[in-house]
Order: C-alpha cells, then structure tokens, then sequence
C-alpha cells in the first residue's frame, strides 16, 4: 500500500484506526498504558496520524480483538456484523417487552382472581 494511496482515499487506515481508537479509550495515556507504548505514539495512533509499530499490534490486538481488526482491515464487515447484532437485540427486547406484558396481565389477573375468593372475606380468628 503505497503512502499516496493512503491519504488519497475515506477509508485510509490510519483514520480508521484512529477513529476506533478514540471511541474506544479516553485518552493517549490509556491506550499508551494498554499497549505498552509512549503516550506520543499512542496520541499520533489515535489521531490517525502514524500507523502502528509491528511491535504494537499484538498488544492491540490482544486489548481490542475481533472489533479492532474488523473496523480497520474489513469496516463492511464490521458494518454488517454490528447490523445483525443490533437487529438480533432488538428482537430480544421485543420479546422481553411482551414477556413482561404477558406478566404483568398474569399478576393483573391473579389479583382480581384473589380480591374475589370468598374464603378471604372471612374474619380471621382463633378457630381459623
């Protein structure tokens, strides 16, 4: 990948990175402690100003994972992926909203049920 090529296009890595980066830690510092490396690296990585050392990218991968990789290397995928999860919790929710419908007319129901029992309008006394 020539270095005209990379600041010629919107999915330039560095600025990929950069992004996920800066979503993903609060500052130079915290990902400097993260990956073991100077805060003045760190800072140019969120940035997107450098791309990372060779000697960096396992300790990034081994803090960010599947997503880092992902939104750098693949971001449609990334973008598919994130789709399908959302949708998938969204249907999750769905069906805990009904669940909790469903039980909340259970309890309604219960209850109308014990106001009425005729055994509860009795006084309690000693020969209960």
């Amino acid at each position: 990948m020539s270095e005209a090529w990379m600041h010629c296009t919107d999915d330039d890595p560095r600025t990929l990175l950069g992004a996920f980066l800066r979503r993903r830690t609060t500052s130079a510092k915290d990902l400097a402690r993260k990956i073991d490396c100077d805060p003045r690296a760190a800072d140019g990585y969120r940035a997107g100003r450098y791309w990372p050392q060779a000697r960096h990218w396992p300790a990034l991968i081994a803090a960010f994972g599947r997503d880092l990789t992902e939104a750098v290397f693949h971001p449609d995928a990334a973008t598919e992926r994130l789709q399908r999860e959302v949708h998938e919790l969204e249907q999750r929710l769905s069906e805990s909203r009904k669940a909790l419908q469903d039980t909340s007319r259970f309890a309604s129901r219960m209850a109308e049920i014990r106001d009425r029992d005729p055994r509860r309008s009795r006084p309690l006394g000693p020969d209960s």
